[in-house]
């Protein structure tokens, strides 16, 4: 996926590439990484690949390109959105430019006074009105063809406008900041305009979709494959590394009214996503993830268990520790339920290939790929090839605050038994 700056300023995020460059969704395939898991699943011209865990799916271009079809589950419903408008076919991708410019044209100063407060602090008062006759123009025509990806033109230049600090993954509205762009127009276009070259690339029709579900829930996967049967399942979960997805899309879905508070995002948003966060778990709930795991899958229960009581030992070492010891049973706990599902819906023999880090959360080594390669050996699946495709963290290892363990970007393949 080659890298490419555009007139008119940088991208929002590192990442500059097509597709990729619509909205930076801190999450899914590196390009590295997702050759180097279809390689592994020796995949043929026409097989259906599954991603339970799609994200914004924005690699999975380069799958369809070798001519795989491609039906991924993403938790996150706005992600999930943006993902299908990623695979989706437009006739005439010159209309969402021409269509930006007419809403350009069109801005007035709108009432800001019933927005969120994180909202109001994150950018001046005239940006503010213009992006807020951009939406509401947007929501009164929901039914144009173009709208729903003028709605993501929009949403991607947020962090471009804004005038605090709004990087990944956190939104800190007390912190000012230069925007990238001040002009709310010229960064509306400037995405409008990536959207069409992007699209005019890869105009190729495709059978590809991605649909709003859990992975965990067969009734999801029975949706997203109405009857048909995986050729291999290809997927990077969330790692185990306290990052919270909703939280880091707040902005956009305060700003697009898809939940108005904290509570709402909660219950609407990051209740559907697996846990892998702090913020996403209680004792009571840690303690009834590892009664089931130790009840299914004895053999990974004990080896995590191990590792909760070391992480409960430097919790306890530090004032006001993070509660890493109660994510790691209902992360796996959720894994379990994920990795049945992939072992059900994939035809006898085939790979079912991950792409998966490990974590060292107050220095206690949590070797994820290994951990979940034991899980899906209990739960009946063949572990054949378990290896590094790249290291990670290591700028952090010169900060004496941070854990000074290597980590890694690792490579799960597994295969269904053929009997």
């Amino acid at each position: 996926m080659a890298n490419q700056m555009q007139p008119g300023g940088r991208a929002n995020g590192p990442s500059r590439g097509p597709f990729d460059r619509w909205f930076r969704y801190p999450a899914g395939f590196s390009p590295d990484a997702l050759k180097a898991a279809m390689d592994a699943a020796c995949l043929e011209d026409g097989d259906l690949v599954v991603d339970p865990f799609a994200g914004a799916a924005t690699g999975w271009r380069a799958g369809i390109a070798r001519g795989y079809r491609y039906a991924g589950l993403e938790a996150h419903p706005e992600i999930a959105e943006l993902a299908h408008l990623k695979l989706r076919h437009l006739a005439v991708p010159q209309r969402i430019v021409e269509d930006a410019k007419q809403i350009v044209q069109r801005i007035d100063s709108a009432d800001v006074s019933s927005e969120t407060d994180l909202v109001k602090r994150s950018f001046t008062r005239e940006s503010l009105q213009q992006l807020v006759s951009i939406r509401d123009q947007l929501k009164n025509s929901p039914d144009q063809v173009t709208s729903p990806y003028l709605k993501w033109c929009l949403l991607g230049s947020l962090r471009d406008c804004a005038t605090v600090q709004v990087r990944w993954p956190y939104q800190r509205p007390g912190v000012p900041r230069q925007p990238r762009i001040a002009d709310p127009k010229r960064a509306f276009m400037r995405r409008s305009e990536w959207m069409r070259i992007d699209l005019v690339a890869s105009s190729k029709r495709t059978k590809s979709t991605v649909r709003q579900g859990d992975a965990r829930r067969t009734a999801d996967w029975d949706k997203l494959l109405g009857g048909e049967v995986a050729s291999t399942v290809i997927s990077s979960p969330p790692y185990l590394n306290n990052f919270d997805y909703a939280d880091a899309t707040r902005l956009e879905l305060y700003f697009w009214g898809v939940v108005a508070n904290w509570s709402e995002m909660v219950s609407r948003i990051r209740a559907e996503m697996l846990t892998a966060t702090t913020q996403q778990s209680g004792r009571d709930q840690a303690r009834n993830a590892m009664m089931h795991l130790s009840s299914l899958v004895p053999q990974t229960a004990s080896r995590l268990e191990s590792i909760i009581e070391r992480l409960v030992i430097e919790r306890k070492k530090r004032d006001r520790g993070k509660e890493y010891d109660r994510v790691v049973g209902p992360y796996f706990e959720a894994m379990y339920h994920a990795l049945g599902n992939m072992r059900d819906y994939v035809k006898p023999g085939a790979t079912v290939v991950l792409v998966v880090g490990d974590s060292a959360p107050y220095g206690v080594h949590v070797d994820t790929p290994m951990l979940l390669g034991e899980l899906a050996i209990e739960l009946g699946l063949e572990l054949q090839e378990l290896t590094t495709i790249r290291h990670r963290g290591t700028r952090w290892l010169s900060n004496g605050l941070r854990h000074q363990h290597p980590l890694i970007e690792g490579l799960v393949v597994l295969r269904r038994p053929s009997q």
